[in-house]
């Protein structure tokens, strides 16, 4: 699709939502001018972190931009499990453009974020009047701004209360949640999903104080070196100005950088480097950068990490970021979106729909699938050959067991019935 065909798409699917104009969600936008980063928790992990940890952003960002960019499909699920793909109706134009504001891609590509750095994920839906008990408009609510208001027990959650510039207070039906299993407190600390950075509090803080420690070095690191004289009599200022002047002059000029100047004075150089605890201090950045990654199950090869990766090539970190962290997440919030949304549409059109991430616009993962399938094939000729040859049937087992790895209950369902009595 280009870029002209995409804008029109956006702008047609924007009249549909001219009818709804009550929608508070839009009121905080109104009055704010946009959605903003505030504090989260006593780490800041959005302002702080997010924001501006250059290690972080990139890890995230890696995660919620590989899974919003997966093709998403739509399918009516039939009686007999054959799937019928949509690609009309309201239920699918809404699944473009879920809000006035963002693409469907956009509006994933935010819950994800939220929901890696928080542990949790807020969507609002609104049901426009007059226009049926379906949601007709999806907002990602800033998850640093939403309170859980409590129940009783056959109601835990009662509502969700969201604090930006003004207060909105929404019907626990009316928001969806995805959060991270949160072991941690009790009662009602348990309905908020648990952050990966408060396990990772102490690699961002470190990561953080690093770069700014960096910024510090270079700042303030001062002169290279130093030129004095190299005999006993020290320079006069006139000297010294003199030299000063002539080793500007050729020394600042990027076309010397690496080279070494020579001078027929008699002068000694004495290198000002940086101490070993600074440069210890400098190469501790590595180390935080995996430890984010861990907690985020993305290999650090993907971020220019060579010496600490176990891969061997960067076909399979790729593979292991989608196995490990993009399709473990986006699944995660399909479930909740097909039982919380998606059902809801399954009932007004009296369907049985379900929203499913095509993975086969994955090119590292169909590499595997190919590999798989080779396999098989291999396997199922090995089998074939076996069962037309003219040996017995304790030996066709037994070639099964050991030729292919087969179990032996596995090798002989498959020779047949006769050898299970010889056997016995």
């Amino acid at each position: 699709m280009t870029i002209k065909n995409f804008l029109k798409l956006k702008a047609a699917n924007i009249l549909g939502f001219t009818n709804i104009n009550d929608n508070p969600y839009y009121n905080t936008y109104q009055v704010s001018g946009g959605f903003r980063f505030q504090d989260y928790n006593q780490t800041n992990v959005i302002d702080d972190g997010y924001a501006k940890n250059a290690d972080l952003y990139s890890i995230v960002r890696k995660i919620s931009t590989s899974a919003s960019t997966i093709p998403l499909k739509l399918y009516d699920i039939k009686a007999d499990g054959e799937k019928e793909l949509i690609e009309d109706g309201e239920l699918y134009n809404l699944l473009q453009q879920p809000n006035r504001l963002q693409t469907f891609t956009e509006f994933l590509d935010e819950s994800m974020i939220y929901l890696l750095l928080s542990g949790n994920n807020y969507i609002n839906g609104y049901k426009a009047l007059g226009m049926g008990d379906v949601f007709r408009e999806l907002n990602v609510l800033s998850s640093q701004f939403v309170t859980i208001e409590t129940g009783g027990i056959e109601r835990p959650i009662k509502a969700y209360s969201y604090q930006d510039t003004r207060n909105i207070t929404f019907d626990a039906d009316d928001v969806m949640q995805v959060k991270y299993p949160n072991p941690k407190g009790d009662g009602s600390d348990r309905l908020y999903g648990l952050s990966p950075l408060e396990a990772g509090n102490m690699a961002l803080q470190s990561s953080n104080n690093i770069y700014d420690a960096k910024g510090n070095i270079v700042k303030n690191s001062g002169v290279n070196g130093m030129i004095s004289s190299g005999s006993e009599r020290s320079l006069t200022k006139e000297q010294g100005d003199a030299m000063q002047e002539a080793w500007d002059k050729k020394n600042r000029n990027t076309s010397k950088y690496g080279q070494n100047l020579v001078t027929s004075a008699q002068v000694t150089y004495q290198q000002l480097g940086l101490s070993p605890d600074k440069l210890q201090l400098l190469e501790g950045s590595i180390q935080d950068l995996r430890a984010l990654c861990r907690i985020y199950s993305v290999p650090s090869q993907l971020f220019n990490d060579v010496a600490g990766t176990t891969f061997n090539n960067m076909d399979t970190a790729k593979k292991s970021l989608y196995t490990e962290a993009v399709l473990p997440n986006l699944n995660l919030w399909l479930q909740s979106f097909n039982n919380w949304f998606i059902s809801d549409w399954s009932k007004h059109d009296n369907k049985n729909y379900c929203l499913e991430a095509d993975i086969s616009s994955i090119e590292v993962l169909q590499q595997n699938q190919r590999e798989e399938a080779d396999k098989d094939k291999v396997i199922a000729d090995t089998i074939i050959n076996v069962l037309n040859s003219s040996i017995s049937n304790d030996s066709k087992v037994q070639t099964l067991i050991y030729s292919i790895g087969m179990s032996e209950e596995e090798a002989i369902a498959i020779v047949g019935n006769e050898i299970i009595t010889d056997v016995n």
